[in-house]
């Protein structure tokens, strides 16, 4: 039962929201903004700066649309939807296949050999080497696999799949999403490892050491007219303040001449002005649309690694659904909201692919951890948010500027959030028994073995002969992802190795939020009742038929994965974004649109 001081307000009666809406959308860009510059370089054409603009603007567009959708008829919460990391590295051993290594490309999917040269296929005929060839297979095998995802929404059968899996299949599933990816980070930061450390000890700065800082900012209201209030600004825009930084610096190097000036020497790349030509050749506005770069193809090996991505992806999503309605003080969402998540996030994804970002779109953590700081829930706040990217995604200028950002300087950014990424992972298992020689084991052998095998894979390319060159290419790609590797390995074992629930921390994992409903009061099911599809949901109750689809408002759960004893992943991300913000028992505004 919710705490009868928990109530609905309306947008007009929260104050600031404009400085709010701005923050979130913000944040999501900062945290986006390294994904098409990785995709660029991925595909070779790191140095097309008009392909790069139009990634940017694409990326920012989607974030828009798949945030807007989410917070209108997905599962109806404060959540931001971001550009997914979680596919990198998957798409990294993809374009590790022979027919899409970069010629004459020092990118982590090009591995030296034990004689020092580089093992590209020098004989790739000009359409191979296209980096238009390498876009669209990523793209059709994300669209694919993202239908997966929706596939999971429509049936809810992520519900019957999660009693298998706990926190310690999560845990290595996710943990490897930054772990796996540090040459990335060091492909970036080899430009200039100077401002790769300025830009990684910015980050720190203002995200940790300044955190708690609180900045008087002028305000106004209609209750309380023009005023000052003070606001952590620094912890919640500290990407966008070490961008700042870094960038002024990086101007300075460019205009007093200490940086080079030569293509072929190192740091040529940290120079402001090498990207100039993108913002005067990009247009105005730019409107995305699919197949602008061509057909998708698709590939079995590539599917299969983004298919392994999409599975973790939702379960984490899941996750953060629980932990934005206990940071807003509302029930936990039920079965049909989170299925209906899951549903918006797969068609996100869907056309994040046809318009050819090179990436599916996810709920974003921090995002959340953000309502804890500034108190505000309100769905109309992150509505606009994502109307406010929508545009910014259009304005073809806007993308063209992010793509002129230094390449150390992102790589500097991007080590901070994967390194993130990494410890959000590992914060899966507070509730397993780690002083169980069983949890240790599982885990241990889920971290180390992927990061082995697809570390030698790399060193040791066309080592997998089975006679067929599909299957080569699926184990191939499979084994050379770490993700999936790990995955793997923590479902088979934590499933197989005797162990209890409580010991595998799974105790509250198959609890379900449909038997509380007798126990609900009227004020607890009109709160609930946000979860519903605004305006139809009356009619379509009066159909009985619609009470077995399981993304609607009048499904009645059968294998649900909603939770109002939060399991091991739902507890885990609210609590962390409680203790880390000193609210342990903060109840929050909840807007219904």
């Amino acid at each position: 039962m919710m705490p009868n001081n928990t109530h609905l307000e309306t947008l007009v009666e929260q104050p600031c929201y404009r400085t709010y809406l701005f923050q979130q959308a913000v944040m999501c860009i900062s945290g986006s903004m390294s994904l098409p510059a990785i995709i660029a370089a991925l595909i070779c054409a790191d140095t097309d700066n008009e392909l790069r603009a139009k990634l940017f603007s694409t990326t920012i567009f989607m974030c828009g649309v798949t945030t807007f959708l989410q917070c209108t008829v997905g599962v109806r919460l404060p959540i931001i939807q971001g550009a997914n990391h979680g596919f990198v590295s998957a798409i990294v051993a993809l374009m590790a296949l022979e027919q899409f290594r970069c010629p004459e490309s020092d990118f982590p999917t090009s591995i030296p050999n034990t004689n020092g040269t580089n093992t590209t296929n020098a004989t790739l005929s000009s359409e191979q080497q296209g980096w238009e060839v390498r876009l669209r297979e990523i793209q059709g095998c994300l669209l694919v696999a993202s239908l997966t995802q929706v596939v999971f929404g429509l049936t809810g059968v992520m519900g019957c799949m999660m009693r298998y899996i706990g926190p310690l299949t999560i845990a290595p599933t996710v943990t490897m999403i930054g772990l796996a990816l540090f040459d990335v980070c060091s492909y970036f930061a080899q430009d200039h490892w100077g401002v790769w450390a300025l830009s990684c000890g910015l980050v720190l700065l203002f995200g940790l050491y300044m955190e708690k800082v609180r900045v008087p900012l002028p305000v106004w209201n209609k209750a309380d007219g023009c005023h000052t209030s003070r606001y952590q600004i620094f912890a919640l825009l500290s990407v966008l303040f070490s961008l700042a930084v870094a960038w002024i610096v990086c101007i300075i190097l460019t205009e007093t001449g200490m940086l080079p000036d030569d293509v072929n020497q190192r740091g040529y790349k940290t120079r402001t002005d090498v990207r100039f030509d993108a913002i005067s050749s990009a247009d105005w506005f730019y409107l995305p649309y699919p197949g602008q770069f061509g057909v998708p193809t698709i590939g079995i090996a590539g599917f299969v690694g983004m298919l392994v991505a999409v599975i973790a992806s939702t379960v984490e999503s899941i996750g953060d659904y629980h932990a934005a309605a206990r940071l807003c003080g509302v029930p936990a969402p039920p079965v049909h909201s989170i299925n209906r998540g899951i549903f918006v996030e797969g068609i996100g994804s869907i056309f994040s692919a046809a318009l050819g970002a090179g990436h599916a779109t996810t709920s974003y953590s921090g995002n959340i951890g953000a309502i804890a700081i500034t108190k505000v829930g309100s769905l109309r706040v992150f509505q606009v948010a994502g109307v406010l990217m929508i545009f910014l995604g259009i304005f073809g200028k806007f993308g063209a500027v992010l793509a002129t950002i230094p390449e150390p300087i992102q790589g500097g950014i991007l080590t901070i959030g994967l390194a993130l990424v990494a410890s959000v992972g590992l914060t899966n298992i507070q509730k397993v028994d780690m002083t169980k020689s069983r949890n240790m084991t599982i885990l241990g052998v889920s971290l180390l073995m992927p990061l082995m095998t697809s570390n030698w894979l790399k060193s040791n390319p066309g080592a997998i002969q089975t006679g067929s060159v599909e299957l080569n290419q699926v184990l191939e790609v499979s084994l050379s992802t770490p993700m999936f590797l790990g995955g793997i390995l923590g479902f088979v074992l934590d499933n197989t190795v005797p162990g209890t629930l409580e010991e595998r921390g799974m105790a509250n994992w198959h609890q379900r939020s449909h038997g509380d409903e007798d126990q609900m009061d009227s004020e607890d099911r009109k709160i609930r009742e946000i979860y519903d599809l605004p305006y139809i949901t009356p009619f379509l109750r009066r159909f009985k038929v619609l009470k077995y689809i399981p993304c609607l408002p009048s499904f009645q759960n059968q294998c649900g994965i909603s939770c109002r004893s939060p399991c091991a992943i739902c507890t885990t991300h609210s609590r962390s974004f409680q203790k880390e913000n000193g609210t342990e028992d903060i109840k929050m505004k909840q807007v219904a649109a």
